[in-house]
């Protein structure tokens, strides 16, 4: 309970002084709910200091003169404290002199029956012994114990209140740390329905902003924010406070500057003027005087600062704080304008009959002077705005957080209507967004949403891309189906991007069923058609298999032929890793004209590369080069990124064959920005190992051991099941050069497995040779000879791929002093070779 220790400070009571106004309006509400029989809510709201417990003490001391009924209670933080402490004061006004029993008895005999529960819970809220183990029951709900307290009140209210006028002063409500304290108010305020109750509380100014359920269910409501005094009042209350002592207009001006109209910082201050010795009888020590500072902390100090503001000023920083830290001149005065309900005086631009103008801009110069805000100028993106900064950060997020929840809706969504009108610059997407989304616009911040993620993407912030189609997907309502499906899609296709396959895959299987629901046959297809691709480059091939026969079918049967040629396209490109070349050739062929036909430039441009590396694998160099040429052109006038860099990744590879060591190297290290630039871990982990394999025959094994383990994880992360084979690969070959024998084996091993399970044709061609080469490193050269003269990857069917292994086997042949076997083998594949090197020199040395 509050008591008069509570408002005094060392000993000494705090004088009431300057709110004299505040105390006769709450003492005319007063008499309005006793003659009236209406409840009034009064809600006092400040910053620390301002004088809200103070004013509340002198209304504590007032209202007894003629009521009895009058409680007051100060929130401590404890679990249901409030409710606790109200229940008390109730019953010992009522039956000051009953054991707890007695109430409970005198209680029931009021209400009628009251069951077990509430008995229990009313006996230990009155100091009895109460049924524990109801209790702990309770408590263990986490919420229902106190909102069971808080109806015991409520019903005391309803038994009670109709025959006598009732108050309740609740200081600091708003430092009660369980949630169960704040409904509390909500469950008073619908309580006290017509009946002659007074309830006032105290609380910072953040209050208003959280608790905009108790302002809506008061009957009668009230509330206001305590202004700082004026330089009268705090010269009065500074006289009060240091009476015995000499005190001139020096001294008053020091307090005013420092506390600014604070009265606690006024009682610090005289306080800490009397211990050290500013004043006396003898007068002022001026130099102490200058010296002696409060001991506020930044919060202190920046509550103060606010309190400070006037009406408007405030209202124009909360109008600002909306947008962030940056807003614009224009967008406050279109937001005075809209505050009148539309309905603006003159509607004109004419200076001299547009009031909104003219006031708006003379607040912001006061904000300015006065370091609230900074001028950056005018603005390029907003039409030569005048561009606001808020200069201190903190400021801004105490103002935004004690803004009304009601208001801060209000300029949320007017801010939105505003920037949407003034800017289409795609940059302002996502502001849009989060101004409709802190409006309760889910709709609109969904939309927009979904253009930044697009935005992003392009631009190549594919992760950034990912949270925003995340925040699109979470916004967009479940009626928007079209929107629903463009999110699904495209966060599933950055999500594959970035690695994050698992998430990829639930995108699409929600993009399946939201198909499903609407029988929407193409959007199906295009679901189950990216699950195969995920699966084939998980390496699960027959699982992708599955998935492509599923989309044609759907395809097939709503008449889509653009869906069935691009199923048919990534189907093309599972046929070519599992090393069905010639059917691969086939099937993508076929894709062509009708991917040209409909104008699908991107696709087009994809399957010419699938096709070159078909052709590549057949040993058809020369349709090779000419469909990677295309392909590099195509995505080229498209800046088509993405199917670059893989365009790039085969040009490399090729070079790399031939013997273009410093193309190639050229090739990669761009690829590698690339790939890190649009967040195409994939692209990335491949160009990782390439450019690994190249310093590995450069005889740098450090640096390709260092890249090789790069790619091996950038593969993991994105479950790519041929980038973690062929970096496995790679490293047992380091290791080997290192003479780590037991690790290379195992790394070869992993290579083995990851190959042998899908299986990839290139991939097994490959593993076939370092085999070889790893027991030739190892000193059992007889048997790595004898594996390299039977060349059992020419079984394979990937030309490509055995021409790679016999140009390496041919040198390590030739390393091993066998050249006769060395130069029969160069000679057996010189003609395929020679091909190739002309082609790749001929069409690929400018691209």
């Amino acid at each position: 309970m509050i008591g008069e220790a509570y408002f005094s400070q060392s000993g000494k009571k705090i004088p009431f002084v300057g709110r004299q106004r505040e105390l006769q309006v709450v003492r005319d509400i007063s008499m309005l709910a006793r003659s009236e029989r209406i409840s009034q809510f009064v809600s006092i709201t400040g910053a620390k200091g301002a004088g809200k417990s103070r004013l509340l003490q002198e209304l504590h001391k007032d209202l007894t003169e003629r009521d009895k009924n009058i409680v007051v209670t100060r929130a401590t933080g404890g679990e249901g404290d409030i409710p606790t402490q109200l229940v008390r004061s109730h019953f010992d006004i009522y039956f000051p002199a009953c054991s707890a029993d007695e109430k409970v008895e005198r209680a029931e005999a009021s209400w009628g029956s009251i069951d077990g529960v509430t008995r229990d819970l009313l006996l230990e809220c009155l100091g009895g012994n109460g049924n524990h183990d109801t209790i702990s029951v309770l408590r263990e709900l986490r919420g229902d114990y106190a909102k069971v307290r808080s109806r015991i009140l409520a019903k005391f209210l309803a038994a009670q209140g109709k025959r006598y006028p009732w108050c309740a002063l609740i200081d600091d409500i708003d430092k009660a740390s369980s949630p169960t304290c704040m409904e509390f108010l909500d469950e008073l305020a619908l309580a006290a329905r017509g009946l002659p109750i007074l309830a006032v509380i105290t609380a910072q100014p953040s209050f208003a902003s959280r608790q905009k359920s108790f302002l809506v269910q008061a009957q009668e409501h009230t509330g206001w924010m305590l202004s700082p005094l004026s330089e009268t009042d705090t010269s009065k209350l500074c006289h009060m406070l240091l009476e015995q002592n000499q005190i001139n207009q020096q001294l008053t001006d020091d307090v005013w500057v420092k506390c600014e109209g604070n009265p606690g910082f006024v009682v610090d201050l005289a306080h800490r003027y009397l211990a050290e010795g500013v004043v006396g009888t003898s007068g002022i020590n001026a130099s102490a005087m200058q010296a002696t500072r409060l001991p506020l902390s930044v919060e202190d100090a920046v509550e103060a600062r606010i309190s400070n503001l006037s009406d408007k000023q405030r209202r124009v920083l909360e109008m600002g704080a909306v947008f962030g830290n940056v807003f614009w001149a224009s967008a406050i005065v279109s937001m005075f304008r809209l505050s009148d309900g539309g309905q603006a005086r003159s509607g004109s631009f004419e200076a001299e009959q547009d009031p909104y103008s003219k006031a708006v801009l003379a607040i912001v110069e006061e904000l300015v002077d006065n370091d609230y805000l900074l001028r950056l100028g005018r603005s390029d993106s907003m039409m030569g705005d005048d561009e606001l900064v808020f200069k201190h950060n903190l400021e801004r997020q105490q103002i935004s957080s004690n803004t009304d929840a009601e208001h801060r809706n209000r300029y949320y969504r007017w801010a939105a209507q505003w920037l949407e009108t003034r800017s289409g610059n795609e940059e302002q997407y996502e502001a849009l967004a989060i101004l409709h989304r802190e409006a309760g616009d889910a709709a609109s911040a969904g939309q927009f949403y979904l253009q930044a993620g697009a935005r992003a993407k392009q631009s190549g912030q594919v992760e950034r891309a990912v949270t925003l189609y995340r925040q699109a997907e979470e916004m967009l309502p479940p009626d928007q189906a079209a929107s629903r499906f463009e999110v699904y899609r495209e966060l599933g296709l950055c999500e594959e991007l970035v690695g994050n396959m698992d998430a990829a895959q639930k995108q699409f299987a929600a993009m399946e069923r939201l198909a499903w629901l609407y029988d929407n046959a193409p959007k199906g297809g295009v679901a189950k058609s990216r699950l195969g691709q995920i699966e084939r480059s998980m390496g699960n091939l027959e699982g992708g298999e599955r998935y492509f026969a599923a989309a044609k079918i759907l395809f097939e049967g709503s008449g889509d032929k653009l869906g069935s040629a691009n199923v048919m396209l990534e189907h093309g490109k599972l046929l070519l890793l599992r090393g069905d070349v010639n059917a691969a050739i086939t099937l993508i062929d076929s894709c062509l004209p009708m991917l040209r036909d409909f104008g699908r430039r991107e696709r087009f441009a994809l399957a010419h590369l699938y096709l070159a590396q078909a052709c590549q694998s057949s040993g058809d160099y020369r349709k090779f080069v000419e469909h990677l040429a295309e392909s590099i052109r195509l995505q080229s006038d498209l800046s088509d990124r993405f199917g670059l860099i893989r365009s790039m990744l085969a040009m490399a590879d090729s070079k790399l064959v031939v013997g273009q060591i410093h193309d190639a190297r050229a090739h990669l290290d761009q690829c590698i920005g690339l790939a890190k630039f649009v967040g195409d871990r994939r692209a990335e982990a491949m160009s990782n190992l390439l450019l690994s394999e190249l310093l590995f025959e450069q005889g740098d094994f450090s640096q390709s051991k260092a890249l090789a383990a790069q790619s091996q994880t950038l593969s993991s992360r994105a479950s790519f099941a041929v980038g973690i084979g062929e970096a496995s690969r790679v490293l047992a070959l380091t290791l080997a050069a290192e003479g780590n024998a037991e690790a290379a084996i195992d790394e070869l091993k992993r290579a083995s497995h990851m190959a042998s399970g899908a299986p990839f044709d290139a991939l097994l061609c490959r593993l076939e040779f370092t085999e070889a080469q790893i027991s030739a490193s190892f000193g059992d050269r007889q048997l790595g000879i004898e594996a390299l003269r039977k060349r059992k990857w020419g079984n394979r069917n990937n030309k490509f791929e055995i021409l790679r292994a016999d140009i390496k086997a041919a040198n390590l042949l030739e390393r091993a002093g066998l050249s006769g076997d060395a130069t029969r083998l160069r000679d057996s594949f010189k003609q395929a070779r020679y091909g190739l090197q002309m082609a790749v020199k001929q069409r690929l040395a400018s691209a």
